[in-house]
């Protein structure tokens, strides 16, 4: 009877310790669980707040065209190689030229202008 006790025991804590060790392989599949979780939400809020980043900028272009559409003011717009790329309606008044006969074109002024007043901003550039 002692030897069939002793067997029972050493079974009961083998299965002890199968149990165990199985509990401790859960336990690290769930943290690499919750690991992944975790980085993928923090990906989330990124891309949420880029997304929020990039509607505050649609917002802020929406109201700028706007401000430059109504003007008073002639505003000329040119890129690096001062090619025009935005020419308001009181530019228009000013000179006589359609928005779309400027577009895109080469200005002698402009490089006259950026060559002798690149630090001055009195016209509006991006």
């Amino acid at each position: 009877m002692k030897n069939k006790n002793s067997l029972s025991k050493a079974t009961s804590e083998a299965d002890q310790l199968k149990l165990i060790h199985e509990l401790k392989f859960y336990q690290i599949e769930l943290e690499l669980i919750y690991e992944e979780k975790a980085k993928r939400a923090a990906e989330l809020i990124i891309a949420n707040k880029e997304i929020d980043f990039q509607a505050a900028a649609i917002k802020a272009n929406a109201l700028l065209e706007k401000l430059i559409d109504h003007a008073n003011t002639a505003i000329l717009i040119w890129d690096g190689q001062l090619h025009i790329t935005r020419f308001n309606h009181a530019f228009e008044i000013l000179t006589g030229r359609t928005e779309a006969e400027v577009l895109g074109t080469y200005n002698e002024v402009l490089k006259h202008y950026h060559q002798t007043e690149q630090n001055t901003t009195t016209l509006l550039c991006c």
